[in-house]
C-alpha cells in the first residue's frame, strides 16, 4: 500500500474492518476468544483511546497556543538581532581589510625608507 495521511475516523474505520476480516479467521478467532478479548470490544477499545489521545493533544496545543507564539516572536527578535549583528561585523571585517592594507603600505614604505638610508 501507498503511505498516505488519513484521519483518525478512516484509520479507526479501516482498523474495525481488518479486525472484522481477521475475526473470520477461525485460529485467529479461537485465540482471541481464549484470551478473553473479542475482536469487536478491542476496536472499540482501540478506537475511544485514539479519540480520548486525539482530543488530549488539541487540548495541549490550544493550552500550549501562546506559549508557542510568545516562542515565535522571540525568535523573530533574535533574528532581527543576529541580522544586525552580521551587519556589524561585515563592517568591521571590511575596515580591518582596510586597516591591514593600510599596515601593508606602511611596511613596504618603511623598508623603502630604510634603504634608502643604507644607500647613503
Amino acid at each position: 500500500r501507498i503511505f498516505e495521511k488519513k484521519s483518525v475516523e478512516v484509520v479507526c474505520l479501516e482498523l474495525g474492518a481488518d479486525l472484522e476480516e481477521l475475526e473470520k479467521d477461525e485460529h485467529i478467532r479461537g485465540a482471541l476468544e481464549q484470551g478473553g478479548v473479542m475482536v469487536q470490544e478491542f476496536a472499540k477499545q482501540v478506537e475511544a483511546e485514539l479519540r480520548q489521545v486525539e482530543s488530549s493533544s488539541v487540548r495541549e496545543y490550544v493550552q500550549q497556543s501562546s506559549q508557542v507564539l510568545d516562542l515565535h516572536n522571540e525568535m523573530q527578535k533574535c533574528d532581527g538581532i543576529l541580522a544586525k549583528m552580521q551587519e556589524m561585523l561585515l563592517g568591521f571585517d571590511a575596515d580591518l581589510g582596510a586597516v591591514s592594507a593600510e599596515i601593508r603600505e606602511l611596511q613596504f614604505e618603511s623598508r623603502r625608507m630604510r634603504t634608502k638610508l643604507k644607500n647613503r
